[in-house]
């Protein structure tokens, strides 16, 4: 670590929350004395602004929160987004096409992330339905229903024990076929219990996120302290200043941590904002 940390960013799901996905007293207490102390504190996730808003409103309002991967961001939920980076329409068919070789179902973010385009919502997972309500719109043939450049396309990937493999294995193929149109996005989602395959905007992720951020505050890389869990996480874990995975990370983000923490049941968040930025 070059210097004093000046950005703290922090994944959600297996990170911020626990395994009952609630945010845990004593990490709201480091998160908010971060930001007490000055400190620019972002949440980094996978997640969509209707999904996140929940864990900002348990924390502090005060919370900025990179999006989808890094397809979207804001200074703070109450205020306008700093920017949407959107999937050009004619790549986003054609990942609806790809999805379909695999028999895999596409679920598309319109570009203001207001409607979920889906073939049918009556077919969902319960779980699904519940998380999204009034977004989700059954629009038949999904590929036909884009025409504007959507924020993201998604998919349920599954939940077996060869799922794992296979996603990856998905992504390497489908990262190669859409290079530089389109960027593959992996994540287990302990919500949904399954795999999930996020199609954002080229070249985007966390990280690239995170500088461009960084940038509008004038906060170097080096000053950031990025905190995750899962295989989406590596990009921004790997390059921060001080990249510090939790406890129960996937083995490949723990390969590149500068530090490991405790597990999302026994505060790792707290412990690494009071070890590595208010003590």
């Amino acid at each position: 670590m070059s210097r004093p940390i000046a950005m703290v960013a922090m994944d959600i799901d297996g990170t911020v929350t626990d395994s009952q996905h609630a945010v845990r007293p004593a990490v709201r207490e480091a998160i908010v004395a971060a930001l007490d102390r000055g400190l620019e504190v972002l949440l980094a996730t996978g997640r969509v602004l209707r999904t996140t808003r929940p864990v900002v409103e348990a924390i502090d309002p005060r919370l900025g929160a990179i999006l989808n991967n890094g397809a979207a961001a804001f200074a703070r939920l109450d205020e306008p987004p700093l920017w949407n980076s959107l999937v050009p329409a004619d790549v986003a068919r054609e990942v609806v096409a790809c999805l379909a070789e695999l028999g895999l179902p596409a679920y598309v973010f319109d570009a203001e992330d207001r409607v979920i385009g889906v073939p049918d919502v009556d077919e969902l997972p319960p779980v699904f339905r519940q998380r999204f309500g009034a977004m989700l719109q059954s629009v038949g043939d999904v590929a036909a229903w884009i025409n504007d450049d959507p924020l993201m396309v998604t998919t349920l990937a599954g939940d077996s024990p060869e799922a794992e493999a296979l996603v990856k294995a998905q992504t390497r193929i489908l990262g190669e076929r859409l290079a530089g149109r389109a960027t593959v996005s992996p994540l287990w989602h302990p919500l949904y219990g399954s795999w999930i395959l996020d199609f954002i905007a080229p070249d985007v992720s966390k990280w690239w996120a995170l500088c461009r951020y960084a940038a509008l505050r004038g906060i170097e890389p080096s000053a950031i302290l990025a905190i995750g869990d899962g295989l989406n996480d590596i990009p921004m874990v790997s390059a921060a200043g001080l990249g510090v995975a939790m406890g129960q990370s996937c083995p490949e983000l723990l390969a590149v941590a500068d530090a490991v923490v405790a597990d999302n049941d026994h505060d790792g968040v707290a412990e690494a904002i009071w070890r590595y930025v208010l003590d």
